[in-house]
């Protein structure tokens, strides 16, 4: 395949490959994620879980799968796997709704979280 130059950066072809998924959510060895940037990961990437931070500012992986309407999630260095999962699709879900289920709400709240759902407790005060 003939890389593209007119890719922004080179987390591009990240994101150009997570978009090409049918799913807003996917779990990825880091591996794999270097087969998707056409490049190896640089070492920070497995030494360091703030490479993997959902931050834009000052890092240009996180703000390119960001601006894409990308985060990550139950990153796992020991297993070197990350979960990359669409919050614009999750919040273009429910514009417009004037209520959210329980159980949406803690599916959510789950994925922002990184915590299994059994974990999230919702509490109503009235």
């Amino acid at each position: 395949m003939a890389r593209n130059h007119t890719l922004k950066n080179k987390y591009s072809w990240l994101v150009q490959s997570l978009n090409g998924y049918g799913s807003d959510e996917i779990k990825l060895s880091f591996d794999k994620v270097e087969e998707m940037l056409k490049s190896p990961l640089p070492n920070s990437a497995r030494e360091h879980a703030a490479w993997w931070s959902n931050a834009k500012s000052g890092r240009s992986q996180s703000a390119a799968w960001m601006n894409a309407g990308w985060k990550t999630k139950n990153l796992d260095m020991q297993k070197q796997e990350v979960t990359f999962y669409r919050f614009k699709a999750i919040e273009e879900n429910h514009k417009g709704t004037s209520h959210l289920t329980l159980p949406k709400a803690k599916e959510e709240l789950s994925k922002t979280f990184g915590v299994p759902v059994e974990n999230i407790q919702i509490t109503i005060n009235y």
